[in-house]
């Protein structure tokens, strides 16, 4: 039940009770007078003052209910009560007589010797009555209002108990004898009734309530006001009785009964302090165990009051944040240095949190830590009731969603990055398959198998590796091993070293080549063949790798330029990698110098730089003097790229895949149209973009990644190739831009 509903029906009760106990005592009246039977002075009620309370009671019942009518009705009845109650007191004052003493109906009691108004209601009575009256007039309309006719009821209550305290004990002075008509035991009680339910109602309850909780202070009063009211009432009542059995006269009475009142009241006082402090060592217990839980808990705790100061935090938050706790002892500390210029907004929402009835999901917010990170928490928050102050308390809980947030990125950018060089390897492929040669189709199908192969073996190691770089003995050893026989020595010494990813395949494909080299006409070629692969770093921050053969036959430089696999090497290490490619054809056996700059490799452990890197594709003129330049860092793919466009009749500038290369190029070669990749060994493109956009040159994107990595933010104007290429689409986007018909 609702604490008004409460109150409510205490008021109706209390009324009900008044007007039984008033009606109760006019149907005595009326029996007696029927009998003509004597009846105690103490039981017989006035007439008047019945009709007054009953009239009270209808008013205070009438105020408990809701609607106008009943509040008319509560108004007119509490009215007419007052008034004649005021009345009275009025001719107490001025000492004159009233009408009202000679309405005496059934009255049939003997005038009393020294009760000058035998049919006036008692003095104590009419008081009582004008303070209920008014109470019940005033309340219900408004908090300042009803905080008064609180006052008025407890005004109201004094004189009824005083006078059941007389009757109790025995005392005259108590029930108003020698000063007027004594009132009544039956009035004192329905008077009683009537100011309780009144001040229920003035109260809307909030007393009962607080009687009846579970607070200390509730606990208190229930133990003790029973015993301090009812204890020396009591005890005056059993001494009352030996002065009346002559055991002990008057004034030894008094002193007894204030000695038996002092006794009860201490020993009731000690009792519940024994009590109270046992239940403030629970609470203390309570309190210090709730602390332990909240300070050693494995995530971040918090409990905080209304009044902003944070009450128990766990280690964890202060762990994870880096705050001291002095540093955020308020609410208003923490948001101010957490939540930066969001704080207005989180104050708002941490506000709201002291209405919850329930716990509530919050979402996430991120947080920032002491040193600046920026971490992401999930929280959760409860009421837990109130502290020992007074103060509405919420707990809350929060889930570091930090890692796992960070987990998600890597992975989407791992997913990212798997598809942009999955798409590489397939253009690689793709090269390979269009650029190789040989007239023997078995001798062609193994020059492709194995340069595949070849890649394969870089791609497990890759993965293995979690994508940060291939051991430079791991490849070596991978190559020289799939191709030499049981007799041929490999010896391959170097430092701790790994070639980075976006460089793996292509210094595994340059292995490769010359492995087959090697084992076709080199030291492989031969039982007892020896190779020795040595590697070292050079002053300059290249690493310098070392292939020597010995024991094969002697090595004869190719006529021209040499074949594939020598255009592959060089267009490798040269083109994509920026590095230089030496060849010394020996009689004793081949020796191979390849310099791999500094952005290429690493020594094991030290930081790898983070990036990745897209293949280019370059787009031709048809004619001679279309000019179309190319941009692509993987070697296989540009060589691919340039095949492609040159057979179709375009004149290729390029290609390069280097950002500065490139833009030299453009500045030097002025051309028509070109062919951009997206990333270029860990450089964006967009310069060069932006250099061929100022130039009025268009261009086309050839890139790995899925809807060109973001370029579009950027030159969504421009044409985006997915990876691998097909040669037929390459050379139509050419000649739409050549033709214009892209800007």
């Amino acid at each position: 039940m609702a604490v008004t509903a409460r109150a409510r029906a205490v008021a109706r009760l209390c009324a009900a009770l008044a007007a039984l106990i008033a009606g109760g005592s006019i149907a005595v009246r009326v029996a007696g007078w029927i009998t003509a039977g004597p009846m105690p002075e103490s039981l017989q009620m006035l007439p008047l003052t019945a009709v007054c309370l009953c009239l009270a009671a209808l008013g205070l019942g009438a105020r408990s209910l809701p609607g106008r009518l009943a509040g008319v009705v509560a108004t007119l009845s509490a009215g007419a009560v007052a008034a004649v109650a005021a009345w009275t007191l009025l001719a107490y004052a001025a000492g004159i007589p009233l009408p009202l003493d000679w309405v005496r109906i059934l009255d049939d009691i003997a005038v009393t010797a020294g009760h000058p108004t035998p049919g006036r209601m008692a003095w104590a009575t009419a008081l009582s009555l004008s303070a209920t009256a008014l109470g019940i007039a005033v309340s219900g309309r408004g908090r300042g209002r009803n905080l008064a006719a609180a006052w008025l009821a407890a005004l109201g209550a004094v004189p009824p108990a005083l006078a059941g305290a007389g009757y109790v004990i025995g005392a005259d002075v108590l029930r108003g004898t020698g000063f007027a008509t004594a009132m009544a035991l039956p009035t004192a009680l329905a008077l009683l009734a009537l100011t309780a339910g009144l001040f229920a109602l003035a109260t809307d309850g909030r007393l009962i309530a607080w009687l009846t909780g579970p607070g200390p202070g509730a606990a208190t009063a229930r133990t003790l006001l029973p015993i301090a009211v009812a204890g020396p009432l009591g005890a005056a009542w059993l001494l009352d009785r030996g002065v009346n059995s002559g055991i002990y006269g008057p004034e030894f009475r008094m002193v007894l009964v204030a000695a038996l009142s002092a006794l009860v009241l201490a020993a009731a006082v000690i009792l519940h302090a024994a009590r109270l402090d046992r239940s403030d060592a629970l609470a203390r217990a309570s309190e210090k165990r709730l602390r332990r839980v909240v300070e050693e808990a494995p995530f971040p705790v918090m409990v905080h009051a209304d009044d902003g100061e944070i009450s128990l935090v766990s280690h964890a938050w202060l762990d994870l944040t880096g705050y001291a706790a002095h540093e955020i002892g308020t609410v208003a500390d923490w948001t101010s240095r957490a939540y930066g210029r969001r704080v207005d907004e989180v104050r708002m929402d941490i506000d709201r949190l002291f209405e919850l009835d329930g716990p509530l999901d919050e979402g996430d917010y991120e947080v920032q830590a002491a040193d600046g990170r920026t971490l992401l928490w999930a929280f959760r928050s409860a009421p837990i009731g109130l502290d020992a102050r007074g103060r509405r308390l919420v707990v809350t809980m929060a889930a570091d969603l930090t890692d796992r947030r960070a987990t998600e990125t890597r992975l989407r950018l791992l997913m990212r990055e798997v598809d942009h060089r999955a798409k590489n390897a397939l253009a690689v492929v793709q090269a390979i398959v269009q650029l190789s040669r040989a007239e023997d189709p078995a001798v062609y199908a193994e020059a492709v198998q194995g340069r595949v192969a070849a890649m394969a073996r870089a791609h497990v190691l890759l993965a293995a590796s979690g994508w940060s770089g291939v051991d430079i003995r791991s490849l070596v050893e991978g190559e020289v091993d799939s191709l030499r026989g049981p007799d041929n020595i490999l010896d391959a010494a170097g430092p701790g070293a790994a070639i980075r990813a976006e460089a793996a395949q292509a210094v595994t494909l340059v292995l490769h080549e010359l492995a087959v080299n090697a084992s076709r006409y080199g030291a492989l070629s031969r039982p007892g063949g020896r190779l020795r692969v040595g590697w070292r770093p050079d002053p300059d921050g290249s690493l310098r790798l070392e292939w020597e053969e010995r024991g094969g036959p002697p090595a004869k430089m190719p006529p021209g330029t040499g074949g594939f696999g020598i255009t592959l090497m060089r267009q490798t290490i040269e083109g994509q990698l920026m590095g230089r490619l030496e060849m010394d054809w020996q009689a004793q056996g081949l020796g191979c110098r390849l310099m791999l700059p500094s952005d290429v490799w690493h020594l094991q452990g030290a930081a790898e730089a983070s990036g990745s890197r897209e293949s280019e594709a370059v787009p031709s003129a048809r004619g001679r003097e279309r000019r179309v330049l190319v941009v692509e860092d993987e070697a296989l793919t540009a060589l691919a790229l340039k095949t492609l466009l040159s057979d179709a009749g375009f004149r290729v500038l390029g290609p390069v895949g280097r950002v500065g290369d490139a833009l030299a190029l453009a500045r030097t070669g002025d051309p028509e149209a070109a062919v951009l990749d997206v990333n270029l060994f860990g450089e964006t493109v967009l310069p060069l973009a932006d250099t061929l956009r100022d130039k009025g040159v268009p261009f086309v994107f050839c890139t790995g990644y899925q809807n060109g990595g973001g370029i579009a933010e950027h030159h969504g104007h421009a044409p985006v190739l997915t990876k691998p290429v097909n040669g037929n689409q390459l050379i139509a986007a050419v000649d739409r831009l050549l033709s214009g018909q892209v800007s």
